[in-house]
């Protein structure tokens, strides 16, 4: 069976975080209101990091919780999923920062070789990591200066063209080997 890629960290969010929570309400207490209390203590929780916990987690959470009763609806186990009332939070997924100049030149040279062209085109892109990982030669277009990603290369199923820059122009020329 294929499990999906986030299997893991739903185990621990479902014991960690939902159990001690929900696990010993009996169901017909948990409610919308129940559970926006719960996200409201979330959003007061501070990580190990000692921020707050961000709102795309808790979303993350609620929709472990929406998957969970619904599955006990499938089951016949329920009949109403009282996650269904709750609204996501809205998500900020800017980036904070980026590296400053120097900060990159110290990372370049601490990085081990076979990964500095995944560092680099991750520096001069800003593409996510499966994009890079998944860029195949098809989508790197040396003489146009392009890498173009179709809809099914991105998450958010929006194709797009990332003009490549010089410094990454040679590192891409010294990987690609069909560019002879």
């Amino acid at each position: 069976m294929k499990r999906k890629r986030s299997f893991e960290r739903d185990e621990r969010t479902a014991k960690k975080r939902l159990d001690p929570h929900f696990g010993k309400v009996p169901i017909k207490n948990i409610t919308p209101s129940f559970i926006n209390e719960y996200v409201s203590h979330r959003l007061e929780t501070r990580t190990y990091r000692k921020q707050n916990v961000r709102p795309a987690t808790v979303n993350r959470e609620l929709s472990l919780l929406k998957t969970m009763f619904n599955k006990a609806i499938r089951d016949g186990k329920l009949e109403k999923n009282p996650v269904k009332g709750v609204k996501h939070l809205r998500e900020n997924n800017e980036r904070e920062r980026v590296l400053a100049p120097e900060e990159w030149e110290r990372y370049k040279a601490k990085c081990a070789p076979w990964y500095l062209p995944i560092a680099v085109t991750a520096y001069m892109t800003g593409m996510r990591r499966g994009e890079i990982i998944n860029l195949s030669h098809s989508r790197v277009d040396l003489k146009a200066g392009f890498i173009r990603l179709r809809a099914e290369d991105t998450k958010t199923e929006r194709g797009r063209s990332i003009p490549i820059h010089p410094d990454l122009m040679k590192v891409l020329k010294g990987v690609l080997w069909w560019t002879s």
